[in-house]
């Protein structure tokens, strides 16, 4: 038989931290770690359990301490988190609500600007490359671009709304090109390639005289 403490009377204390402030938004999927301290508010008894309610559902029951939880929002809507601790004799106590509201992300836009499809260059050489983007919801974090399936440079910052980048020593070939923007979610954009070309250089073409010929002799006035 369990003895009644003066503890176990009272309601436990109980607090509630995330790894996203409350107020935040965020995509759906996202990780948010919760973090529980709850201590019995009395003389004696223990905590027997704590409880993670999201929208008054409870979606995790933690028996021991460190009570943590991650938990990833699944639909787009707005979300009321609180932790419910009991103790022993089954009194409970409740932190303060943790709002976070969730939308369904998507990729961002991005078009490559230059080089254009087919455009041919002669090389080596310098390839400049120039994209615009923009986000669903989030700000464009950076632009990759790509040669034949390789991360040639990236760029984060636009000027005048243009995300460059110049890949030096281009050489002789033919190249599937393309740019990809990613947003500050993660999200990113899967463009398709165009093909552009770059041609040897070839020498210029030799020039020969053939009238007069060499070492002619003429008389003035000659027509």
């Amino acid at each position: 038989i369990q003895g009644v403490a003066s503890g176990d009377l009272a309601a436990p204390l109980v607090t509630i931290s995330s790894s996203i402030a409350s107020g935040s938004t965020v995509p759906t999927g996202t990780p948010i770690n919760f973090q529980v301290t709850a201590a019995n508010n009395g003389n004696g008894g223990s905590i027997a359990n704590v409880q993670i309610l999201v929208n008054d559902s409870s979606v995790a029951t933690l028996a021991t301490s460190p009570y943590t939880y991650t938990w990833y929002p699944a639909s787009a809507e707005t979300f009321s988190i609180e932790a419910v601790a009991f103790t022993a004799l089954n009194k409970e106590g409740a932190s303060t609500n943790i709002s976070i509201t969730a939308f369904v992300n998507q990729p961002p836009s991005v078009t490559l600007d230059t080089p254009v499809a087919n455009q041919t260059f002669l090389g080596p050489t310098t390839m400049n490359f120039s994209a615009t983007a923009a986000g669903s919801y989030g700000a464009i974090q950076r632009v990759d671009f790509y040669a034949n399936g390789s991360l040639v440079g990236s760029a984060s910052n636009s000027v005048g709304g243009y995300y460059s980048f110049a890949w030096i020593n281009c050489a002789v070939g033919s190249y599937p090109v393309y740019a990809e923007a990613y947003d500050v979610y993660g999200a990113s954009s899967n463009p398709p390639p165009i093909t552009v070309n770059v041609s040897q250089l070839q020498p210029p073409t030799s020039v020969a005289i053939t009238s007069p010929s060499s070492g002619s002799a003429f008389s003035t006035p000659y027509n």
